[in-house]
């Protein structure tokens, strides 16, 4: 009896340290709930509303581009990591030529290229947060291949409803869309198969005490978030972008915030208030910068440009593509500070 009770006592505090950012309620408020609020609260007030309109603003003038930035105070801004790698200084000469040239040579699809890679990123972020979760533990190849399906599969099914009309994010026609019943049927039939066998697989991991409850509750909370926010018919472009948005860039804000007051090595980064201060002025003052140069400068049309404008846009791009690339890099399991996350 006694050895069981301590047995329970093991499992409830590694249980514990399992939480990303410390307990439950800590995650259900940074990273489980912020894109699934967002669409409750749009569902309740109406995306019409004066709330809505000022939810819109923030997301889109200060979030979406401003939590690009927070990775400089990861990698460039930290003497330590920006002298690890050549490539902090490579890859973005390397970003800026490939889009310089593909606006040159007026390459029709560079804003659908631009709005999948941001969509990847997205979902990538997601299986990233998943593999934190199940830091410590054996891999389960099963459960990963099987939630980046339940997150993949409802964004794939969007593309073919029937009654969706062509829009998109920088452009009308960014968004590459196939409207087909039968796809979409399939796609659904597909999800549906894809959610059992997730069931069975958990049933399995609890029965043979591999179930990790901090993993399943996210898996089940992100797979049903994309599948209400695609595969409702009521929901409008600016609702889905906004909640992408919220649900990918709170959680990164939040985690950027914690590792710069634990491996920033400028003692000001040493005090959480400093620290939130860094997060919340790169937000709203670079984040402010970019969506103003986005409205009066950037030209989506993507027609004819000199190589002064090529250059420009290329430029313009260079912080999101950076952002892509080394997000993919700083919190991997090889990064020699993945440990101390």
């Amino acid at each position: 009896m006694a050895h069981r009770i301590a047995q329970n006592r093991v499992t409830m505090r590694s249980l514990a340290t399992n939480w990303i950012f410390g307990s439950l309620q800590q995650d259900a408020l940074w990273l489980l709930f912020p894109g699934p609020l967002f669409l409750f609260l749009i569902s309740f007030v109406g995306p019409m509303s004066a709330l809505a309109s000022i939810l819109f603003f923030i997301t889109f003038a200060f979030l979406d581009s401003g939590h690009v930035y927070l990775t400089w105070w990861r990698t460039i801004f930290n003497p330590k990591e920006r002298g690890r790698t050549s490539s902090y200084f490579i890859v973005p000469l390397l970003i800026l030529l490939t889009f310089t040239t593909l606006f040159y040579f007026d390459f029709s699809y560079i804003w659908s290229l631009v709005l999948y890679a941001t969509a990847f990123h997205y979902i990538k972020q997601v299986i990233g947060f998943y593999h934190l979760y199940r830091k410590g533990r054996a891999r389960d190849k099963l459960q990963t291949i099987l939630f980046s399906l339940l997150l993949f599969l409802p964004f794939c099914a969007f593309h073919f409803k029937p009654d969706l009309v062509s829009t998109g994010f920088y452009t009308q026609n960014d968004l590459l869309l196939f409207p087909s019943e039968k796809l979409y049927q399939t796609s659904l039939i597909t999800l549906l198969l894809f959610h059992v066998s997730f069931i069975f697989w958990e049933l399995r991991n609890y029965f043979l005490k591999r179930f990790c409850l901090p993993a399943v509750l996210y898996i089940f909370i992100m797979s049903w978030f994309y599948i209400v926010l695609f595969l409702t018919p009521q929901f409008s472009m600016p609702v889905i972008l906004s909640s992408l948005i919220l649900s990918h860039s709170i959680p990164y804000s939040r985690l950027i915030q914690k590792s710069l007051k634990k491996k920033q090595p400028l003692k000001w980064f040493q005090t959480n208030k400093n620290v939130i201060l860094v997060v919340l002025l790169t937000l709203m003052v670079l984040g402010g910068f970019e969506s103003s140069l986005e409205k009066y400068f950037i030209d989506f049309k993507n027609q004819h440009f000199s190589m002064a404008k090529s250059l420009f846009h290329g430029l313009y791009l260079v912080p999101l593509f950076f952002h892509f690339y080394f997000d993919g890099v700083i919190w991997k399991r090889n990064h020699p500070e993945f440990p101390h996350f």
